[in-house]
């Protein structure tokens, strides 16, 4: 995959124009992501006891806790749905107690699963974290945050390497940063009475944006998602959701957690017309911002540039080859594989984008048009005079040859005068 050009003056190497995309970044797209959004059933469970207050995602599981009753002695049930045969029920284990298991949290880094609690029926628990292990979903540790709140939901920011939690309302709902080892590091401020409801379920943290469902049970007025800048420290939507219920009495969106970049899903407790209660799964994809980085290097390995650049999810990013001094495009890879590209292409289309990726543009040296000529002078040169040499050997042979005749007649007339 060469791209040459010989004329006006030099071969220039690759410079990247290209089409009009926002600096870096991997993100939902804009303030207000679940205006509109579909939702697709994904599976459900019939409960047994009580109901689902909160799920999160590991490696390898979908995680829920069934709150059976907020008694402190009621064990509580927790499920482990297969990512990878989505999503059989692995695991269920009902041997303790999490208090009203309001929200919780996975820490890749760490291999565990961070509980907030809400409620403290054990005095001890109060303003407390559970954290359990993401494979045994045995018990670790208990850690005390404060003693003048409770915590109402939790995620873990693996950009920062952080949690984000939300207080009760003893707290005021406050949002605030906790450090990987949970010391609070920021209070981000109280957000009581800034949305429809007088509570909130469990948060997603992804990006800038914190996502909670606030807790409408009983208003008449539907279900609701809001979003929260953490840098802005402001709510910048609450959006109307519609799961397109169908035989359902009563209904309450409880957890929400992010399978993939962009792709949400959410627990919501329902009663159906026949009486059950049923934890349901929904899906949904939203506007999603994904990172494409371009980086340009030699043969050799040597980085000459890198700048990367945010596309839309489902749409395209165009680049256009220019021309730089000293160098040509030998190759292009796009996550680590060649690209198939015309000997004259200038320019390559990445299509329908679902991914964060990298571009690599690997550059040879090219030969100046001077050298070319130089070249084809040089050539010439020795051509011109291999061509004169031969030219003149054949003159030479010639004369000979021409000369030996003469001699060979003169000896045949001095023969004949002799005779």
């Amino acid at each position: 995959m060469r791209f040459r050009r010989i004329g006006m003056g030099v071969l220039l190497a690759l410079g990247i124009i290209l089409t009009p995309v926002k600096e870096a970044e991997a993100a939902i797209a804009s303030d207000a992501p679940f205006e509109g959004v579909s939702w697709e059933l994904a599976f459900e469970q019939e409960m047994a006891a009580g109901i689902v207050q909160s799920l999160c995602v590991t490696r390898d599981y979908i995680v829920t806790l069934e709150n059976v009753n907020d008694e402190a002695g009621t064990p509580d049930i927790l499920r482990a749905y297969e990512k990878k045969a989505p999503y059989n029920l692995a695991i269920s284990i009902d041997t303790m107690n999490f208090e009203h298991c309001n929200g919780m949290a996975y820490n890749p880094q760490t291999e565990e699963i961070v509980v907030a609690l809400y409620t403290a029926a054990n005095p001890e628990n109060r303003g407390c974290l559970f954290v359990m292990d993401a494979n045994s979903f045995e018990l670790k540790e208990k850690v005390k945050i404060a003693d003048d709140y409770n915590i109402l939901g939790i995620d873990y920011d693996g950009e920062q390497d952080r949690y984000i939690i939300q207080t009760n309302s003893e707290g005021g709902y406050s949002f605030k940063i906790l450090t990987s080892d949970f010391q609070i590091a920021e209070d981000l401020g109280e957000y009581a009475h800034t949305a429809k409801g007088d509570n909130f379920q469990d948060l997603c943290v992804s990006g800038d944006y914190i996502i909670n469902f606030p807790l409408t049970l009983g208003l008449g007025i539907g279900d609701y998602m809001n979003v929260y800048s953490i840098s802005r420290k402001e709510m910048v939507s609450s959006s109307h959701l519609d799961f397109g219920f169908e035989g359902v009495t009563w209904d309450e969106p409880e957890s929400l957690c992010e399978i993939s970049p962009g792709k949400f899903m959410a627990v919501v407790n329902v009663k159906t017309a026949e009486g059950k209660t049923v934890a349901r799964y929904y899906q949904t994809t939203v506007p999603y911002n994904y990172e494409v980085k371009v980086v340009e290097k030699t043969a050799e390995e040597e980085e000459l540039k890198t700048k990367a650049f945010s596309v839309l999810g489902g749409e395209g990013l165009a680049l256009n080859f220019t021309e730089h001094k000293g160098y040509h495009v030998e190759q292009v890879l796009v996550g680590g594989k060649p690209v198939d590209l015309d000997e004259d292409a200038a320019a390559y289309k990445l299509s329908n984008v679902g991914a964060s990726q990298v571009i690599e543009v690997v550059y040879g040296k090219s030969v100046s048009l001077v050298l070319v000529i130089l070249g084809i002078l040089v050539a010439f040169f020795v051509i011109s005079t291999g061509l004169l040499l031969y030219y003149r050997h054949l003159q030479i042979i010639r004369r000979r040859k021409l000369k030996r005749a003469r001699n060979m007649r003169y000896r045949l007339q001095q023969e004949q005068i002799m005779i």
